[in-house]
């Protein structure tokens, strides 16, 4: 149904939910566990069905049919919008924040940029994350 390319990984999104992943996951961005790469396109072991996805540089983002918000990779420029202390993530985890899951924002769509993220949300408001190097974000804070 659709695809999202990374700076060195591939999702594909099956048309029933099910996510193949491919390519680097030297950072986690394939959720596969650490050290772990491949180019077999492995499906992913009890995640939930998927709807969208998105693809930064070193992360992933993925939006369930239950409206749960999963990430997984790199998190260096906080781009999850979490308190992860900016690690790592090898394996997809839930996100969750202080105000609740993101599912609270009533998320209309999101996007990953190289190492940053937006989540465009059902009132018009846009919430934005991760590295602001080039003032990508629109404002002129860094981080």
């Amino acid at each position: 149904v659709s695809a999202a390319i990374g700076g060195q990984h591939t999702l594909l999104l099956h048309e029933y939910g099910y996510v193949l992943v491919c390519g680097s996951n030297e950072d986690g961005q394939i959720g596969l566990g650490e050290n772990v790469t491949t180019a077999n396109s492995p499906e992913w072991n009890g995640l939930v069905l998927i709807d969208s996805m998105s693809a930064g540089l070193d992360f992933s983002l993925f939006m369930s049919s239950n409206r749960g918000f999963y990430v997984t990779g790199n998190n260096a420029y906080n781009q999850f919008c979490a308190n992860i202390e900016g690690k790592s993530l090898f394996v997809p985890h839930i996100l969750t924040m202080a105000g609740g899951n993101i599912t609270t924002w009533n998320t209309k769509s999101f996007e990953a940029g190289r190492a940053s993220s937006y989540t465009l949300l059902n009132d018009g408001r846009l919430r934005m994350c991760g590295s602001n190097e080039y003032g990508q974000r629109g404002t002129d804070d860094s981080y």
